[in-house]
């Protein structure tokens, strides 16, 4: 290691030492209001937090402050949702396929210059930028659609090699299905929590093919179908977010949308940059830590700010990439 190399080393590793007695680290922040706590639990009055449903797991003791056990019960709804989507996606033969499917959909995009342009509204929105900067940053081009914006003339920055993503939990969003029937062109995955099937159909899966019918009885010269892809994000048993938490605003739902976003996005870096790890002597689990050691370097090098940047170029220089 050359003398510039161990001088960068001893300067990032001496940054994150504890500090020193006269460097003190910060104080814990308090709480702004220092009142008893069971001054702060007036929502005991309101509701009854022993018998409420959504808070009647077993592992969450009632006894104590309304404001811990609401806080609980939220942890709980989630790793309950979290531990159902594990089993969904580990036993349904049909999500699996449909999974795999949009591996193979986004990577493709990618490998014909096209983005995966994703769309979402409101707290799906936010998920939906979120989904978009972790592409990014393992060199998975994506782009945010805002469907309003799309309708007022962002279409046209639509490729014809680009693949749509719709982030919803309800499917039954307003602003998706007004944009619907100008994305029959391009192909398409929902992300939701909303199932398609024949006794219940998904309103935007339905809308989808039924607009796909048409355009094609209307075609002159009838071409291949654009793909469309349900992946499932499902809260347990089919509840709603206020079956599952005691009220309608998205938390379970997203935390579970964001989880499939992240499986998504990690699955299509890994076909795309992960390589072919030829090596018979490796079981499967080596040859996908290999794989992801190439995808990880990807992602150094579209991530060279901030603490995981610094640790890039630590890991970097050790191995001998900087000396």
């Amino acid at each position: 290691m050359g003398a510039d190399a161990q001088h960068l080393v001893q300067m990032v590793l001496r940054s994150h030492l504890p500090p020193t007695p006269d460097s003190p680290a910060l104080p814990t922040i308090l709480p702004l209001v220092q009142e008893p706590i069971e001054k702060l639990s007036a929502l005991d009055a309101l509701v009854d937090y022993k018998t409420a449903s959504y808070l009647s797991h077993p592992s969450i003791d009632c006894s104590g402050p309304a404001s811990l056990i609401t806080g609980l019960s939220i942890l709980t709804a989630t790793r309950d949702a979290l531990d159902h989507l594990h089993e969904v996606y580990t036993t349904n033969i049909s999500v699996q396929e449909s999974f795999t499917s949009s591996v193979s959909l986004v990577a493709q995009t990618i490998q014909k210059n096209g983005r995966l342009m994703v769309c979402g509204v409101g707290k799906s929105g936010k998920i939906a930028n979120k989904f978009v900067a972790t592409c990014n940053s393992m060199r998975i081009r994506a782009s945010i659609l805002d469907p309003t914006d799309a309708l007022h003339g962002d279409l046209g920055g639509v490729s014809e090699n680009d693949t749509i993503a719709l982030l919803t939990a309800s499917s039954n969003t307003p602003e998706l299905l007004m944009l619907l029937p100008h994305l029959t062109a391009f192909p398409l995955i929902l992300l939701t929590a909303r199932p398609h099937t024949l006794a219940a159909p998904n309103p935007l899966i339905q809308e989808r093919l039924n607009l796909l019918t048409a355009a094609q009885t209307l075609s002159r010269r009838p071409s291949s179908v654009p793909s469309t892809i349900l992946l499932l994000t499902p809260l347990a048993h089919g509840k709603s977010e206020k079956q599952v938490t005691g009220v309608s605003a998205p938390t379970v739902s997203t935390t579970v949308t964001l989880a499939v976003c992240d499986a998504l996005a990690v699955a299509v870096a890994q076909a795309l940059h992960g390589g072919q790890v030829k090596d018979d002597q490796l079981d499967g689990l080596e040859k996908r830590s290999r794989s992801m050691e190439n995808v990880e370097i990807v992602f150094r090098g579209c991530h060279p700010g901030g603490n995981l940047g610094v640790r890039g170029i630590v890991a970097t220089t050790i191995d001998g990439g900087g000396g």
